[in-house]
């Protein structure tokens, strides 16, 4: 009797190792764990918007306030860099003024980038090698009339007379030998002063030409033997000379010979 219980507990043990034999032998492998990628997330950048120059500009080129325009930046470069905020109003421009160095479109606004006609700095800033900066005293009529302004291009003329030093005076005495000639063709202007000095108005105002040494030396000579008058340039084309003749037709003079000499009544 024990051999028998022996035998059936045998031959349950073999029975219960087979199937689980089997069983293994014929289950489907259990897929490998899967290895989660744990992606980290960049901090997201804050944007703040700023006034920036809406296109590229070289250095001395003419600005304006179409050429602001706004722009989105990293609020953090914006403290930073001390940029001007968009919320403030747009940044006034004088009307002549150009930008100090060369500029690419996007870059924030800053006002040191820009030069005004009234700055001390904008002479020695716009004037090109080889020219000097020559002020003369022009009617406050002539200039402000006349729309001249930085940047503009003006003629100089001399009303001179063979018979009277019209630097003297601008009453004429004698019309015979007076004549009107171009002295300087199409010559930059550099800056224009203000029209008035603490709201009392000018009747003539500093014009700073750019010239050359030889443009110079006539200015120096012709404003100590005429009259000289500045208007707006038009054209690089020489400009027309008159005398008395052309504005009085009748006009005429009569030479008499006395002996060796010759006189002009």
């Amino acid at each position: 009797m024990g051999q028998k219980v022996i035998l059936l507990i045998a031959f349950l043990a073999i029975g219960i190792g087979v199937y689980g034999l089997t069983g293994n032998l014929f289950k489907e492998p259990a897929p490998p764990p899967q290895q989660v990628e744990v992606i980290e997330q960049a901090p997201q950048v804050k944007l703040t918007t700023v006034w920036a120059f809406g296109r590229d500009f070289e250095a001395k080129d003419a600005v304006s306030v179409v050429d602001v325009v706004r722009r989105q930046v990293p609020e953090e470069d914006a403290e930073a860099n001390l940029w001007l905020l968009a919320s403030e109003p747009k940044p006034a421009i004088v009307p002549g003024s150009v930008v100090r160095t060369a500029l690419s479109a996007g870059h924030p606004f800053k006002a040191n980038f820009i030069v005004d006609p009234d700055s001390p700095e904008y002479i020695n800033l716009m004037i090109e090698p080889g020219y000097i900066p020559y002020s003369y005293q022009a009617s406050t009529e002539a200039v402000f009339g006349g729309l001249i302004k930085s940047g503009d291009y003006v003629d100089i003329v001399s009303l001179t007379s063979l018979k009277q030093n019209l630097a003297h005076g601008e009453v004429m005495t004698d019309f015979r030998g007076v004549t009107v000639h171009p002295l300087l063709i199409r010559k930059r202007v550099l800056q224009v002063e203000k029209p008035s000095i603490d709201g009392k108005p000018r009747t003539e105002v500093n014009v700073v030409l750019e010239l050359t040494k030889e443009d110079v030396a006539k200015m120096v000579i012709a404003k100590r033997i005429g009259l000289l008058e500045l208007h707006k340039s038009m054209s690089a084309e020489s400009q027309h000379e008159a005398n008395t003749g052309d504005v009085l037709p009748d006009f005429f003079s009569v030479t008499e010979l006395r002996g060796n000499e010759r006189v002009i009544n």
